[in-house]
């Protein structure tokens, strides 16, 4: 079997943080950790690259309450330290905490960023390419060096600027570019080939193989003083690297080193800066970062982060229905961050400011943010800034941020759901070509089928804490093209199995190790024998293989037909069928939860029947949603309210049951977003 490679495919390229706000609620930054935020977390936000902005006018307008302002200060903080410790001071002063913007790959050269304290000694910490050359690339019309955090240098500068914020009196730090250069291993720029890169791929190869190994599957005979640049030239791979990488013997185990080496180094440098703030000024500070799209190539960084800020590039993947938050958000939440906050923030590029500032839009994406018990950031360019950033009509939109503030019990981490289906997700299998899981998981959410998601780690990059007792919490758990696993998954997943699990897969099937290694001759014969088309009975389970080539959720997210989502839901259906079936039209949307104390239940109805040209949905009218009830749940005494930020007015739903477990009800009207709370 042919080595199966996984790269860095369509790397996101990282939108300029213009000034943006949200409507969220309150508390982030009180009394946090490195990994530990408050039980409930929810931020109201601003944002702002000047000073003159007047934040009063802006909530007095639009009813709006904030509770954080964040400025993105170029070219860094020492460029102009008593201007930041003014605009901390005027923020204190109207009672709002304030996150101060670092870019951590970015280090401008040409143009208006030039200014401050950026000196060209600190070029020498750039990336450098196969070829050994500084990597410079064009950002937002502006020239730019793509940095090293392997480098020392660059590390300490970037402390420098925290604490030059923290000094200043920051209450948190929002850290742009947060997956660092791993962005550049690969044919975007040419790979990463400091010097500290070499040495530590150098040590990391010693840890994960034998000399025999070295010797025999790459030709290595000598480690100490092995040169993976020099190993690329000397044996002819310079235009593969550059064309296709991971066609290059040992991309995905330097691929690793790099996520493994930057997540030790980002987690040193945002534990330094919480214990610097802790011990000279005796407070918490919040550290978030911005994790682009929060694809998978993003998400081992959000690990060491107390949240993360996402981008949601428009063109890259059409919005609606292409969206990615609910996905992103179940992959996210749960377990990741306790119980705290995953923020999204609306896409900022060129093809929403070149329409202009349509709202509407905004509004489909608020309802899958708050629906997914996530946050969302609205974008706004500062009046008279030189900032291009899109920047929505605030008046349509002032109902929703009023609309979350009045409805807030409704949302949050004291809301979940405990449905029957799991997907598993091994990282190295998803790790820079995740359509597999986007696309079986929207299929999921639009077919009315609610799952959870299992992360799981190599145990490289990241610790696998996956245990068989949290699998066995779902009687259905599905593989969609985990291709690659260790055999600490492996072993999982058939343990799980063999004590009366359900496992539905398609695609590869764990056919190769993290670094994919053909692994058919170490892989047990029972788990080789389920990459094969069948239903294959295992101790008290099934092991349930639809397909052993097509990934039916790549397919899936590629080209949204009803028909490739149908083979997905098909597929699962007779294990575990919808909780959620409606008449509604194509593309209307439900997410469902119960409060923890298993009384209440909230439906949340998402409208994804938008028209780019029109920037309007059609509204879907008078139709049926039926739903399973939860175990143990009991409608005595229980009605149903249906509220939206649409119109101001809230209707009493009739409960029709159509047995002991499933019930009916009639929606009148649903235009972007709906709240239906039975209580």
């Amino acid at each position: 079997m042919k080595k199966r490679a996984i790269f860095l495919a369509g790397v996101i390229v990282l939108l300029l943080l213009v000034p943006s706000f949200s409507q969220e609620s309150k508390r982030l930054g009180q009394s946090t950790t490195s990994r530990d935020v408050s039980e409930d977390i929810t931020i109201n936000m601003f944002g702002s690259q000047y000073a003159e902005q007047d934040f009063g006018l802006i909530m007095d307008t639009h009813g709006i309450p904030l509770d954080w302002v964040v400025y993105g200060a170029f070219p860094y903080t020492a460029a102009d330290i008593e201007l930041i410790k003014k605009n901390i001071q005027e923020t204190h002063a109207r009672g709002l905490k304030y996150l101060h913007h670092i870019p951590i790959e970015r280090m401008y050269f040409d143009g208006e960023r030039s200014l401050g304290d950026l000196k060209p000694e600190l070029s020498k910490y750039a990336i450098e390419n196969i070829d050994g050359e500084k990597f410079i690339s064009e950002f937002d019309g502006i020239g730019v060096y793509n940095m090293s955090l392997s480098e020392k240098g660059w590390q300490n500068f970037i402390k420098s600027e925290m604490r030059h914020a923290i000094d200043a009196g920051a209450d948190g730090i929002l850290l742009d570019e947060i997956q660092a250069h791993t962005l550049y291993i690969g044919f975007e720029s040419g790979g990463v080939f400091n010097a500290p890169d070499i040495k530590g791929f150098r040590r990391f190869l010693k840890k994960v193989y034998s000399n025999q190994v070295l010797s025999a599957r790459f030709g290595i005979t000598n480690i100490k003083s092995f040169d993976y640049q020099k190993y690329i030239l000397q044996n002819g791979y310079r235009s593969t690297w550059l064309s296709e990488p991971w066609e290059v013997p040992l991309f995905n185990e330097f691929r690793s080193y790099e996520y493994k080496s930057t997540l030790n180094i980002e987690k040193k440098i945002i534990t330094w800066a919480k214990k610097y703030a802790k011990s000279n000024y005796g407070r918490d500070i919040v550290v978030m970062g911005n994790t682009s799209d929060g694809m998978s190539i993003s998400f081992p960084f959000e690990e060491n982060l107390d949240a993360a800020w996402l981008e949601y590039p428009y063109q890259m993947y059409g919005y609606p229905p292409k969206g990615k938050i609910i996905p992103s958000a179940k992959l996210k939440v749960d377990d990741r961050w306790k119980k705290g906050t995953y923020l999204t923030q609306v896409p900022t590029n060129a093809d929403l400011i070149a329409r202009g500032s349509p709202p509407n839009i905004i509004r489909v994406f608020w309802a899958e943010a708050y629906a997914a018990n996530s946050e969302c950031n609205v974008p706004f360019m500062v009046p008279g800034s030189s900032t291009v950033g899109y920047s929505p009509d605030l008046t349509p939109l002032s109902p929703y941020f009023r609309f979350i503030d009045t409805y807030r019990q409704y949302y949050g981490s004291d809301w979940s759901w405990k449905p029957r289906v799991a997907m598993l997700y091994p990282i190295t299998s998803y790790l820079g070509i995740p359509d597999s899981y986007y696309g079986t998981a929207l299929a999921l959410f639009e077919g009315g089928i609610q799952y959870d998601v299992l992360f799981s780690g190599d145990d490289v990059i990241m610790k696998n804490n996956l245990t068989l007792g949290k699998m066995q919490e779902y009687p259905v758990i599905i593989l969609a093209n985990t291709a690659t696993m260790s055999h600490k998954q492996v072993k999982l997943v058939m343990d799980y199995v063999s004590k009366g699990g359900t496992v539905v897969g398609w695609g590869g099937i764990g056919n190769g190790d993290p670094f994919g290694n053909d692994m058919v001759d170490e892989f047990p014969p029972d788990w080789i024998n389920f990459w094969y088309e069948g239903i294959h009975r295992y101790g008290k389970g099934l092991f349930v293989t639809v397909n052993s080539t097509e990934e039916f959720g790549a397919i899936y997210f590629k080209k949204r037909k009803a028909a490739n989502r149908k083979r997905i839901l098909n597929a699962i259906s007779p294990y575990s069928p919808p909780e959620i079936t409606s008449t509604a039209p194509e593309n209307i949307n439900f997410l469902v939860y119960t409060d923890s104390s298993n009384k209440k239940i909230a439906l949340h109805m998402i409208n994804y029947r938008y028209n780019i040209k029109t920037d309007n949905v059609k509204a879907a009218k008078n139709f049926f949603v039926t739903l399973s009830l939860p175990d143990g749940y009991s409608l005595k005494g229980k009605k149903a309210t249906l509220y939206s930020p649409d119109t101001a007015i809230t209707k009493k739903i009739k409960i029709q049951k159509k047995n002991a477990t499933t019930i009916k009800l009639k929606i009148p009207k649903l235009e972007y977003y709906n709240l239906l709370v039975i209580e």
